[in-house]
Order: C-alpha cells, then structure tokens, then sequence
C-alpha cells in the first residue's frame, strides 16, 4: 500500500514538471519572424501612433538595402523583402527613443523581421530589451540614422559622411547571402579585427555608428575600408565585397 502511494507522487511530480517549463517560454509568434540587422532608406516620414496597449510608437516605411540575419550560421527560411518597402514599429513607451528622420534618410537597425501573409512585412523590437516594460522577453534592437545628417547630429564633418556613402555599393549588391556572411566571418573579420581594434570593435568609440563585426555595414563601405588597407588585406576584402556584389538577391 505505501509503495502505490510513493509511486503516485512520483508520477504526479513528472507529469508536473512539462507544465512549469512550459508556462515560463516566451509565446510562438503567430507568423514567420527571425531576428535581422539591417540598413535601410527611409521611403515615408514617420508618425507618431499609440496603439491599444497604451504604447506611444514611431512608424515609418523603410525599403532594406541590407538585411543580415542574428544567427548568421542557420540557413533563413524567410524571404526578406528588398524590394517593397517595409513597415517598422519603433516602441517609444519601452526603451525606444525618437529618431527624428526624413524620406531619403539611411538608417541601421536591429529587430525582429516579421513575414506577414498580406505580404506587408514589419520590423519591431527595434528598441533596447530594458526594464521599461517588464521583465525583457526579447533581444535588445535599435534604429538609428545614418548617413550626413547623422554626422551632423554628431558634430562629425558633412564630408566624412558623404564620402561613406558614396563608397557604398549599389542596393541590391549590398543584400548578404548566408554563404558569404558565413565566409565574412572566416576571412574579413579576423582582417578587421587585427586593424581596426578598438575603434570598430565592441567598447570601441566608432562601434555605435559603424561596427566591424556586422556583414552589412562592412559590404556598404567595403571600397573606403579597401582604399585603406593594402596586400593581402586589401585583397581579402575586395574579393568578399566582389562576391557579394556578384551574389544574387534574396
């Protein structure tokens, strides 16, 4: 007798732990989604919204020049648009502040990619995964401008900035494959990592507006850092952007 009711608390023990573990996931999103880094050009001036949650957003269409998935090793199963624009949902309630941004302007930005059946895709979480709305259930994003404007807001040279931009590759060059991301980190990166430290690098001064271990941001200024560099270094980078440029569009 004692021994069925030790064996039915150890059975009701196992039938409870699925449930604990399954209350603490975060939900499914309903639809396709994957976290992405991105540049993009700014195609509507963004509005201010507040939604049925009582959040205050900043939303605005942007067409992505660049898209570079956070897990460069898995094969993305989402077809990122390039060529419509995009919607993006900037929270300002959890983290996010205003960007102050015209049609035309350049921006990065860090989010989930949402794949939507209506084929109008979207891109939120684009602010920091901070305390200001709970306890954070994703990854910390950003949107941020880039560009002359940028520079001016920084106190940097107008030229400096026209000179990035002008060094950058055509659009739909700029789109990274998963092959050469892959091939990005095995090559460039070590490159720019021994050149550029610690400038460029996490902690470094440059790493906010311009960080050297992001594909994307490397293929759009891939001739100024060449133009820099000379030998085999000069060389590795060219031959990665010549790829890159080469490589059909998502």
């Amino acid at each position: 007798m004692r021994a069925r009711r030790w064996i039915g608390i150890l059975l009701a023990g196992i039938l409870a732990v699925p449930a604990v573990g399954s209350a603490r996931r975060r939900p499914q999103h309903g639809n396709p989604h994957e976290e992405v880094t991105a540049m993009a050009r700014v195609e509507t001036a963004p509005r201010r919204t507040r939604h049925r949650n009582g959040r205050s957003f900043e939303e605005l269409d942007v067409l992505l020049l660049s898209v570079q998935s956070a897990e460069p090793r898995r094969e993305s199963g989402i077809p990122f648009e390039t060529r419509r624009p995009v919607h993006v949902v900037h929270d300002l309630t959890c983290g996010g502040t205003w960007v102050d941004l015209a049609p035309g302007d350049r921006v990065e930005l860090k989010g989930e990619y949402v794949h939507t059946p209506s084929g109008r895709d979207v891109v939120h979480f684009t602010h920091p995964a901070d305390s200001s709305c709970g306890r954070g259930t994703h990854p910390g994003g950003f949107l941020r401008r880039e560009g002359p404007r940028a520079a001016a807001a920084a106190g940097l040279p107008a030229e400096t900035a026209s000179d990035q931009a002008a060094a950058a590759p055509p659009a739909a060059a700029a789109v990274i494959p998963p092959a050469s991301v892959a091939l990005f980190q095995s090559t460039v990166r070590p490159v720019l990592a021994a050149r550029c430290t610690p400038c460029h690098e996490p902690g470094g001064k440059m790493y906010g507006r311009m960080p050297f271990d992001n594909a994307s941001v490397v293929a759009l200024h891939a001739a100024r850092m060449a133009g820099r560099l000379s030998g085999p270094d000069r060389k590795t980078i060219e031959e990665w952007a010549a790829g890159v440029a080469a490589a059909p569009a998502h």
